[in-house]
């Protein structure tokens, strides 16, 4: 089993819509999809923040400032089985506020390639669709996290104290 700490970033539009990836497990024929927010492993040495900000960067072209994400705000732990692989994960959220844009996928690993096939930006009523089509959305309480990130991501303060852990 193989242990990370993960940085994950709700990347919110204008309007409250949050990015999300669409992906499945390369090793598995038939796999099921999910969608999941942007974010990966916490590379040695770096710091939470930063490594939130370049992920968000690789992921989707956006470049920010590790200063300007609010968080982490959640965390989550989960054990799961992707890529031939038994993985425990610790996640860490933050939340950054953005207009509109098109992802670019041109800093995306090869793994990402053969993992993540699509994206769409969800609101908290679409945000829905994918799990009635049997796909699930991670973390499974984002739908009820949207109203408060969004809060959160213009607010004039950042917020302080412990992460709150979410499912």
């Amino acid at each position: 089993m193989s242990w990370r700490t993960s940085a994950r970033v709700i990347l919110l539009d204008e309007a409250g819509a949050v990015l999300l990836f669409c992906g499945s497990d390369p090793a598995l024929a038939d796999a099921p999809r999910w969608w999941f927010t942007v974010g990966g492993a916490v590379e040695a040495g770096e710091e939470l923040a930063a490594a939130a900000a370049r992920e968000v960067g690789e992921e989707t072209g956006l470049r920010v400032a590790a200063a300007d994400l609010v968080g982490p705000l959640w965390r989550r732990q989960a054990v799961f089985e992707f890529d031939g692989s038994v993985i425990r994960s610790q996640e860490l959220f933050f939340v950054y506020r953005t207009t509109r844009f098109e992802p670019t996928m041109g800093g995306h690993t090869a793994l990402e390639r053969r993992t993540i096939h699509g994206y769409r930006w969800c609101d908290g009523t679409v945000i829905h669709e994918p799990v009635a089509r049997g796909e699930t959305v991670y973390p499974l309480q984002l739908g009820e996290l949207l109203d408060r990130a969004a809060v959160l991501a213009d607010g004039p303060t950042r917020p302080a104290g412990p992460t709150v852990q979410i499912r």
